[in-house]
């Protein structure tokens, strides 16, 4: 792996974290108390997760190891299109959530099957 690529995935990881708190806060739908409530009660299962992630990267980094060839896609590229996608689903998701809070019920008009 290349030098910048080492140096410049943490950042690029922090960074895409740091835009999607950022969006969820702006949009103001989500329950920071009950996000944390959450990740204590999953801790386990998530470090679990997490390392079983870092284990399946290390053996996909090392079986493409081989013959050095360039990437089509750079590092920042591949970031900015997963922070883009992100914030996508998050403004989307607060939209339809704000869309089916002012929807009227029809149970409440009397309405019936």
């Amino acid at each position: 792996m290349d030098d910048r690529v080492r140096r410049s995935a943490a950042p690029a990881a922090a960074g895409a974290l740091l835009i999607a708190v950022a969006v969820t806060s702006a949009v103001g739908w989500l329950d920071w108390s009950a996000v944390g409530g959450w990740l204590r009660a999953h801790a386990g299962s998530i470090v679990l997760t997490g390392f079983g992630a870092l284990l399946v990267a290390l053996a996909v980094v090392e079986y493409r190891r081989g013959p050095a060839r360039r990437s089509p896609l750079s590092w920042g590229a591949v970031a900015a299109g997963a922070a883009l996608v992100g914030a996508v689903a998050v403004g989307a998701t607060a939209w339809l959530l704000g869309e089916a809070a002012a929807a009227n019920d029809p149970r409440r008009r009397g309405w019936r099957r």
